[in-house]
């Protein structure tokens, strides 16, 4: 008789110990299926947010700040224009006298820097001009310099900016002078460094 209750009790703490076990086992189980849920819904919640499909009032925000780009372009540009021709009037013979003439130009860069330059392209008398085979014997001087010479420089982008050229030929007493007209063909050139 006490050895059947030894063994009906027995049995029965061994079964209560189990019980007990696999409802611990499954409370921790739970436990974790738990936690993994919340992970789970935090995330899509933060998705949702991200989304916009939770509204900031829902969410207690109350602003945001997003960033747009605005741009634009400028292409690499040098423009000049130069006037057609520059009129130095009528050389006296026999007088010494300075002759001046103007020209106009304008001016476009979009470089760091920029050039206006000048020179006489001919391998006829360089810098001075000619009636045919006779020259002047004095230099012609553009911007008061002998060509080839800089008119203007610049430091940055310009937009349209205007420049008078001075063009001054000078004529002494005895400078012999042919009958007809003394010329030459410039070439003005605006350069950069920096396009």
């Amino acid at each position: 008789m006490r050895i059947r209750f030894a063994s009906y009790l027995a049995i029965g703490v061994v079964s209560a110990f189990l019980i007990v076990a696999s409802y611990a086992f499954a409370a921790s189980t739970f436990m974790w299926l738990a936690l993994a849920g919340g992970i789970v819904l935090i995330l899509l919640g933060g998705l949702e947010v991200a989304a916009g499909v939770v509204t900031d009032k829902e969410c207690g925000v109350t602003s945001r700040s997003v960033p747009s780009d605005v741009s634009g372009t400028v292409p690499g540009t040098l423009a000049l224009t130069v006037s057609p021709s520059a009129n130095l009037g009528v050389f006296t013979p026999g007088l010494a006298r300075e002759y001046t003439a103007t020209l106009a130009a304008n001016v476009i860069s979009t470089g760091a820097d920029a050039t206006l330059s000048v020179a006489d392209p001919s391998s006829t008398a360089t810098g001075h001009l000619v009636n045919g085979a006779f020259s002047l014997p004095q230099p012609l001087l553009v911007a008061g310099a002998p060509l080839p010479a800089t008119v203007k420089t610049w430091s940055g982008p310009v937009s349209n900016d205007p420049v008078s050229i001075e063009v001054r030929q000078a004529i002494g007493a005895t400078d012999p002078l042919r009958t007809g007209i003394y010329s030459k063909t410039l070439v003005f050139t605006l350069s950069t460094t920096s396009p």
